[in-house]
């Protein structure tokens, strides 16, 4: 989906609500995984919250039990290679949209800016283009402060291609005229709680900031 017609007199799109917490039905939208559900023993909950925010949180943990169950589809392949039947790390936890279920052309925006509440761990905001294996995602890095709103603010230059959640050498710049899906994850080698809040992901554009691809 384009989003030219929308521009302004003065050339410039308007802000874009891309995660809209507002919608009632957003989670329909949306799955999440953690490593439990691949043989691990991490556990999260995707839920909205009274305020009408999504909420995001649970409990990482290393512990590989090495059980079989059946597999969740999506966001886990950002972090474990397959094929096989048992999972080679753990500690991670995710969600992300359904394929294509959010405005797929971003190409007119160059920053991403996010309204959210955590617990000071590191989390990831992870977009996966159309041209990408089902195991990479671009990703970029949120460092959250315990307790407190935050406005974060993402650049294309705070992405990197990861592939198997090892990052790669090299990362292309990244087509956003085709995103197939959009999610958070926290993946930081840590056990313990985790608790995220998100208020809003907003679009923008910023005639300062760098264009996403050279075209």
């Amino acid at each position: 989906m384009n989003q030219s017609f929308l521009f302004s007199d003065t050339g410039m799109p308007p802000e874009l609500p891309w995660i809209d917490c507002s919608d009632e039905k957003l989670l329909d939208k949306f799955w999440s995984v953690s490593d439990g559900d691949l043989g691990g023993s991490s556990t999260c909950t995707l839920e909205r919250s009274e305020e009408g925010h999504i909420r995001f949180y649970g409990n990482t943990q290393l512990t590989i039990i090495h059980r079989e169950e059946e597999r969740k589809p999506g966001f886990w392949t950002s972090f474990v290679k397959p094929p096989g039947p048992k999972l080679s790390k753990s500690g991670f936890a995710g969600f992300s949209s359904k394929p294509f279920e959010l405005v797929d052309d971003i190409d007119n925006y160059n920053v991403i800016l996010l309204r959210l509440k955590a617990d000071g761990r590191m989390y990831y905001f992870n977009i996966q283009t159309e041209s990408l294996p089902g195991d990479s995602v671009f990703r970029a890095e949120i460092q959250t402060k315990p307790g407190v709103w935050q406005t974060v603010r993402l650049l294309p230059r705070h992405f990197r291609l990861v592939s198997h959640g090892v990052p790669c050498l090299s990362t292309p710049r990244m087509n956003w005229r085709c995103v197939r899906t959009v999610g958070m994850a926290i993946n930081d080698g840590k056990e313990g709680p985790f608790d995220l809040t998100l208020e809003s992901c907003k679009l923008n554009f910023d005639e300062r900031v760098e264009l996403v691809d050279d075209t």
